[in-house]
């Protein structure tokens, strides 16, 4: 080979390498915007928003401000473990991405002085980011995300986890909220979540936005009837750690009666106005839905980026 083919060979290899951190930027940029979106969509019931902070006496907007941008760098690190990711065995990917996990978790609390802002979002942001970074690699000439490849990579890998985590966990030795929720009620949360390839986000909630977008419906109106719709089917562990399983129920069936409401033509951000202040007496937050609000805002940026 003579120098000008090496050299050649270099700057391809450079410039594949530049245009692919292009790529992952931009996909790790859209996952930071889409918790900035989430929070300041308002009003939302219980929940931190521009308005007020809900149920939340511990935190406000500037500590999921400052959460967002320190779990920057590890979702870009997330694509890139995905990349990077050689072994045919994906629970080999999964291992790597909960240790990056584990130092993303770090860097925000550090960020919010201890406060949990998004410990439940950044295992789904890992574990969604880890497949995409792995389907360009296997798809690297791919203009747009295949959702149906990467979220089967998401099952794949979440397979095994449910029987990894919770296979030895009993009522003597759960430690964790997550563990204690399984074994008292078998919920599974965000494990089972991405276990089922967060399938109604994918089936339901992806097509709704898109048909409420084409009907020229305002988009943070939209947002809102997603974060109700999620509010209907969501296994909501903050719901049930701070009102228990009945209460739970309870909010399941009052958003189901909220979104009838909203369907006959009443006006959404009145209604969530009110119900915020329902929950607020009941000191109740339904974080698990705003986490996957905040994960449908970005695959609904993300169908549209064109790599």
């Amino acid at each position: 080979m003579n120098i000008y083919s090496i050299l050649k060979n270099l700057l391809f290899r450079k410039w594949r390498k530049t245009t692919l951190n292009k790529k992952l930027k931009k996909i790790a940029s859209l996952a930071t915007r889409s918790i900035l979106y989430e929070v300041v969509i308002s009003p939302k019931p219980g929940l931190v928003d521009r308005f007020d902070n809900g149920s939340h006496s511990d935190m406000n907007i500037y500590h999921f401000i400052n959460s967002a941008f320190s779990l920057q760098n590890h979702f870009e690190n997330y694509l890139k473990i995905g990349y990077e990711h050689s072994s045919q065995d994906i629970n080999n990917l999964f291992d790597k991405l909960r240790k990056e996990g584990v130092l993303a978790e770090k860097s925000m609390f550090e960020a919010t002085d201890n406060v949990n802002t998004h410990k439940g979002l950044n295992f789904a942001f890992a574990i969604i980011l880890g497949a995409i970074g792995y389907y360009l690699k296997l798809n690297h000439k791919s203009k747009y995300i295949d959702f149906d490849v990467v979220f089967q990579i998401v099952k794949n890998m979440s397979k095994n986890l449910i029987e990894k985590d919770f296979s030895d966990i009993n009522e003597s030795n759960a430690k964790s909220y997550g563990e204690k929720l399984y074994v008292k009620y078998g919920i599974l949360g965000p494990r089972g979540e991405a276990a089922g390839g967060y399938a109604f986000i994918l089936d339901k909630i992806l097509p709704y936005i898109q048909k409420r977008k084409n009907e020229e419906y305002d988009h943070e109106k939209i947002f809102l009837e997603v974060l109700i719709l999620l509010m209907t089917k969501v296994e909501d562990g903050n719901l049930i750690h701070r009102g228990g399983i009945g209460e739970w129920r309870k909010v399941k069936l009052e958003a189901e009666k909220l979104y009838e409401k909203i369907l006959k033509g009443e006006d959404i951000r009145i209604l969530l106005n009110k119900y915020n202040k329902v929950l607020i007496e009941r000191n109740l937050s339904p974080g698990g839905a705003a986490d996957l609000l905040c994960i449908s805002i970005f695959l609904n940026d993300l169908s549209l980026l064109s790599l």
